[in-house]
């Protein structure tokens, strides 16, 4: 998985890596055919059965943009009668095993690596999801409310790629409110997977190892461990258009491995924090069979946080960022699974070049979701992502001596096998030119192999 690391750092005590790899966590196309008005925080459209995967899939957690797995694809959907039992007493519980190998073919290895894969770089994520339907407990205020609690443990070789750490990503609660076209959300979130939508279409397995931004997480969006958070988004009577506000406690500006090291991700408060506000607009078409997908969204995110800024030389108050993203299915292969076709995906992103290493960033992706009748759980895709890097610190690093680069880009083709069920085996290539900020370094072409196992 590529992952562009941000070595351009203040002051010592402010030295910190951003990455844009997300935990690879590589799920599959949604196979049941949902209405293109349906509600994203109700109960998911199911295909009638009362009883099997297809119901359990009414209980996968809610709230988040990142694609929810289907149990039916699942090594063991029915547990051997155990899910059975425990959707007798609303609780889903659902657990993922993933691993990736990363390495640059070039062969530029060094005893201190700048980016992941210029070393052979290992990464895995177990993980599990477990939800309750808070319908159970008759209380009248959580009327269609779900809990989800969410754990992940990290390993990996490269400090720049994450925490080696266990942490809760999500420990929430989403309902509606009033009525069914408000919703809200809160208690701990992972905010990355409740904005923007960094997994392309209706499968994450496309995107999985794309390219993605990392500038929201720049400025503060959590990415690894949960913070404190509430969000509330309102839809319109069609449910297509929507608005989507949130605030949350906003990662340390010295970076996530402080956050680490406060704990697991439960903490309301980390020292030097502050808070973090987003708010999204959009408007959304879910595939159904006599609709292509479509999903145009643009948002602002506010932190008035403390920043080491470049320009100054010491730590300002307040950092931002916009984007803007657009998904549209351009084909659909299969009116019987509305989610299989042809797609493309635009995105932009800026934040203030002062007080961040990456100042702007533009990509375009083409993917497929099930390219071949045959391989209907297959994913392919093609990205190109241009990085603009911060001339103000690009000149902060050079007056220290040190050599840098001023942008970076990444072309990324790759493609998600269904072995089996419940298995996919991704494999991508990338060629990246300027593949960390600094020091300058050559060009990487880093092939990546992954495994995802849902249980």
């Amino acid at each position: 998985m590529l992952s562009l690391t941000a070595a351009l750092p203040g002051p010592a005590h402010a030295q910190s890596r951003l990455t844009s790899d997300m935990p690879p966590t590589i799920t599959r196309p949604v196979l049941s055919s949902s209405s293109s008005l349906v509600n994203p925080m109700q109960i998911g459209s199911d295909d009638g059965a009362t009883t099997g995967c297809h119901y359990y899939d009414r209980y996968r957690t809610r709230g988040s943009e990142v694609p929810a797995i289907t149990t039916c694809d699942d090594i063991s959907p029915e547990w051997g009668g155990l899910r059975q039992m425990l959707v007798d007493h609303g609780i889903l519980i659902t657990g993922v095993l993933a691993g990736s190998l990363t390495y640059d073919m070039l062969g530029h290895d060094a005893h201190t690596p700048h980016y992941v894969g210029q070393n052979l770089t290992y990464n895995s994520t177990p993980g599990f999801t477990l939800t309750f339907d808070l319908n159970r407990t008759h209380l009248p205020f959580w009327k269609d409310a779900q809990f989800t609690m969410t754990g992940y443990l990290w390993r990996n070789n490269y400090p720049g790629r994450g925490p080696n750490a266990f942490g809760m990503s999500q420990f929430s609660i989403v309902q509606p409110f009033f009525t069914p076209r408000i919703a809200i959300q809160y208690g701990y979130t992972e905010f990355s997977n409740q904005f923007y939508g960094t997994n392309y279409g209706t499968s994450t397995a496309a995107s999985a190892l794309g390219p993605s931004s990392v500038i929201p997480i720049e400025v503060g969006m959590s990415n690894f461990f949960a913070t404190p958070s509430f969000d509330v988004r309102f839809f319109s009577k069609s449910m297509r258009f929507y608005d989507h506000f949130g605030v949350a406690r906003s990662v340390s500006p010295l970076g996530e491995r402080a956050d680490v090291e406060a704990g697991m991700g439960l903490e309301w408060h980390v020292p030097k924090t502050g808070a973090l506000f987003v708010n999204e607009v959009g408007y959304r078409v879910r595939p159904s069979g006599d609709h292509h997908m479509m999903w145009l969204r643009g948002g602002a995110i506010y932190n008035n946080t403390s920043f080491f800024n470049y320009s100054q030389n010491k730590y300002t108050r307040g950092n931002q960022a916009f984007y803007a993203a657009a998904d549209y299915q351009i084909m659909q292969f299969d009116r019987k699974i509305p989610s299989r076709g042809m797609f493309m995906n635009f995105k932009a992103d800026a934040a203030p070049p002062d007080r961040n290493v990456f100042a702007r960033d533009i990509s375009g992706t083409i993917y497929f979701v099930g390219p071949f009748a045959s391989r209907s759980k297959d994913s392919a895709s093609l990205g190109f992502t241009f990085n603009k890097l911060s001339n103000f610190a690009y000149a902060y690093r050079i007056a220290q001596g040190a050599t840098a680069a001023r942008s970076s880009n990444t072309t990324t083709a790759s493609y998600a096998m269904h072995v089996m069920r419940g298995l996919y085996f991704t494999n991508s290539l990338s060629y990246v030119h300027n593949p960390a900020p600094t020091p300058k370094l050559h060009d990487a072409f880093l092939i990546t192999s992954g495994l995802t196992m849902s249980l």
